[in-house]
């Protein structure tokens, strides 16, 4: 059978129904991604062990949400979609190519990787092109291996909402870092939120802090702080947010450490 009749046996399925077919046998395997007019505007995949290769070459053009959730064993992600508005990911560091999305305002990336698998920098190597459009980036600190690009004044030039998160204590620093040079190229941003970890050791040495200099920023209203437990490196951070903002109108300082899970945040009850 051809693989356009099959690919039409395909449109009269659900995504997932689609997807599924894979294990039918090897031709089946990915045939959903060569398919251009799947009809989804949706799509969510989550706790996938399945989901190895994934490529599109036609554009979905009714594809705006995309998340993908601990998919461990992506090797490769290839989208094409023009109206994509969101996109989520939490996984492993892969190769993950998201072309054409010049609607793309929402952007969230998280990985439980301790270490970085080769790419200089995760954030930049994959999604730096879609920057200046990001409205609401949301983001682990350790997926910039270094800053380097950051301070070549990259320009996030429509961001309002910015969210890092700590997941390890040696990335505190960087985050720090990281926030620095995106609110010097992000003029329109309004709020701000960190999650630290749920422990500081008093024990550990950090490097000294260096923060981007920049003009006085005239958008951040709000900023809010999870796990602060009051260590040099904090204190230094939130005395520079203050001398380089004009409109900042509060501070929540919140001691309890959260967790981010999808879409919630998770607040501990316990303090350390």
């Amino acid at each position: 059978m051809p693989d356009e009749i099959l690919c039409h046996i395909l449109t009269r399925l659900t995504l997932k129904e689609a997807i599924a077919t894979g294990i039918l046998s090897k031709r089946w395997k990915n045939l959903w991604a060569s398919c251009p007019y799947l009809n989804f505007g949706y799509f969510f995949w989550e706790f996938s062990y399945g989901l190895v290769n994934a490529k599109n070459t036609a554009p979905h053009l009714k594809l705006k949400l995309l998340e993908l959730y601990r998919c461990h064993d992506l090797e490769y992600l290839q989208v094409f979609a023009p109206n994509l508005i969101s996109f989520k990911y939490d996984g492993k560091q892969t190769t993950l190519s998201i072309k054409d999305a010049k609607q793309l305002a929402s952007l969230r990336l998280s990985s439980p990787d301790y270490i970085l698998l080769g790419a200089k920098n995760f954030v930049f190597s994959h999604f730096s092109s879609h920057f200046s459009n990001l409205k609401s980036l949301v983001v682990s600190a350790h997926l910039f291996e270094d800053i380097s690009d950051l301070t070549q004044l990259c320009v996030f030039s429509n961001l309002k909402q910015l969210v890092v998160d700590v997941k390890f204590t040696w990335s505190t620093c960087l985050c720090y870092r990281v926030v620095a040079s995106i609110i010097r190229g992000a003029p329109l941003l309004e709020q701000l939120e960190i999650v630290l970890p749920p422990c500081i050791p008093k024990w550990q040495e950090y490097p000294a802090l260096e923060l981007a200099s920049m003009s006085p920023h005239q958008n951040l209203k709000e900023v809010k702080l999870f796990g602060f437990r009051g260590d040099e490196n904090t204190m230094e951070f939130l005395s520079y947010l203050s001398e380089n903002t004009v409109s900042l109108q509060k501070i929540d300082i919140i001691a309890h450490s959260a967790l981010r899970h999808g879409e919630d945040l998770i607040v501990d009850n316990a303090l350390y």
